[in-house]
Order: C-alpha cells, then structure tokens, then sequence
C-alpha cells in the first residue's frame, strides 16, 4: 500500500513550487480535501523532494489540544534551526530580534505586539532564507491557532521576496476567524490550491490486486470502491482487515467489514479531539443522513 496512485498533477505541482524556491522564486501550495485523502502523504514527498534539493524543510502539524497556544505553529516551525546558539543569533539579527523576547520565553504574553511578532517571524525566515532555499510544511493546518495563520498569510502576501516554498495541507474549514483565515490564504494569488481526488475504481483495482485476495473479481473490486468512496485510508484499512482475516474475503465480507474499517479510521481520527467529538459524531450516527445541524 505504499504506492501513491493518482496524484501525479500534485506531486508536479509541488515539486515546481520546490524547484521555483530553489531559483529563488516562493509561492504557496494549498493541499484541501477530508482526512484520509492523502494531504499529509503528499506532504511528506514535498518534504522528501525539498530535502533532495537541497532545501532546509521546517515542519509543523496542528493539533486540536494546542490550538489554544498562540503561535504554536511558528515554535514549531523555528525551534528546530534556533537550538544552535551561534546560528540563533545570526537568525535573530536586524528586525527578527522583535520575536526574540517571545521565542525566549517559548509564549505569547497578553501585551505582545501580533504586527510586531510576525513582522519578526518574517524576517527571522528570511535571514535563513539568506544562506539557503526553505520549503515550510504546515500540516492539519485547519487546527492551527490563530497567530498562526495570521502568520501563514503575512507571509504569503510576501513570498515573492523569499526562495521560500510553503505547503499547507488543511480540511474543509469550519466557520469562525481561522476559517476565514485560511480561506483567505487559499484564495490569495501567490497560491496554487490542489484537492486530491477520491481514488478510481481502476486505482482501486491496482491496490486491491497487489493484495493477492483469492475472490478479488470485478465485483470485489466495485464492492471496495462503493464502501470506501475512493478514499486511500478507507480502502488501507478495509484491505488491512481482510487480510489479516481467515475468513474467505467475498463481496459480502467486503460489505460487512467496510463499515467496521471505515469506523476504525474515523475513531483514530476522532481520538485526536476533545470527547465531545466523540459524542457528537455519536448522536449523528444515530440521527443519521439527512440531519441538519445548526449553528
């Protein structure tokens, strides 16, 4: 299940905007599509593509239980080229050092100037930007904090300047001001937007063809493509249960497991939010499709 199907259009798209930092032109790549689509896979041959070139990779993820933490995502980002003293006081140097005081402390105080913090990040970036190309990663950036985004699009209103790639993988926002947020850096013109594509049934077929499955006929295979929807972690999970089963995996086993491997995905996902997650995608379960939920 290693193989990535189908995202040939991504990964040439993210691999210009990789080689166009490395000429020393940034731009914004914007990955949008649900969870198990494979935003975060294609963000990792970014990585590995950016690396082989010769840029330095900053990475972050954000996380429900940190999303109250203000710039979290810009620690993240930074700490890793700032744990070398001599480096951090080049990185700091000219208008970088206004983020100095809040990189020190590793929190944002209530009477932190935000224009000032990103004005600093800013710059913090491009002095590392001076001595070599940078791709910034930023995953699940729809549970990012605030500051954070804010950051993300402060730069991409600058990156022109920079030979700096930024890649950003997020799902459907919800509404509130980080939505708007990220609308706003999806929509703004140094960014190329990518939704990957639910897979088809012939990507279906390749994988579940890999898997050697006795009774894998072409029904076998619409089965896998109608209770997955296409979707790569769906279809992983399905075929990882069927064959660690000794049971004869048939179209009705397809059917019966399909729902049980989907769920298991959906717990891992939902087990990374607060219980009330939980509860809630409970009670929808219940109520069932068709359910209107107001705000």
């Amino acid at each position: 299940m290693t193989e990535l199907l189908e995202r040939d259009a991504e990964l040439a798209r993210i691999a210009d905007a990789v080689d166009a930092a490395g000429r020393g032109s940034g731009g914004v790549v914007f990955l949008q599509g649900q969870g198990g689509i494979g935003k975060t896979r294609l963000l990792g041959e970014g990585a590995r593509v950016a690396e082989h070139s010769g840029l330095a990779v900053l990475r972050a993820r954000g996380r429900e239980l940190e999303r109250d933490v203000a710039f979290g995502i810009a620690f993240q980002l930074v700490e890793p080229v700032l744990a070398d003293a001599e480096h951090r006081a080049e990185l700091l140097e000219g208008a970088a050092a206004l983020v100095a005081p809040v990189l020190e402390r590793g929190a944002v105080a209530a009477d932190d100037d935000p224009r000032a913090l990103l004005h600093g990040m800013f710059w913090l970036l491009a002095n590392l930007a001076e001595s070599r190309s940078v791709a910034l990663l930023v995953d699940d950036a729809h549970l990012a904090d605030d500051l954070s985004l804010r950051f993300l699009l402060y730069l991409a209103q600058r990156v022109d300047e920079l030979p700096v790639a930024v890649l950003v993988a997020a799902r459907p926002a919800e509404r509130g001001p980080a939505a708007e947020v990220l609308a706003a850096l999806r929509a703004h013109r140094s960014t190329t937007r990518l939704e990957p594509a639910p897979l088809s049934r012939e990507a279906v077929a390749r994988l579940v063809e890999r898997q050697d499955l006795p009774a894998a006929d072409a029904t076998f295979v619409d089965a896998c493509a109608e209770v997955t929807a296409g979707n790569p972690l769906y279809l992983t999970e399905l075929l990882r249960v069927l064959t660690g089963s000794d049971a004869e995996p048939t179209v009705e086993r397809v059917r019966h497991v399909g729902p049980r491997a989907v769920a298991e995905a959906v717990l891992v996902a939902l087990a990374r939010h607060p219980p009330e997650a939980t509860r809630f995608a409970r009670a929808l379960a219940v109520l069932g499709d068709g359910t209107a939920v107001r705000y």
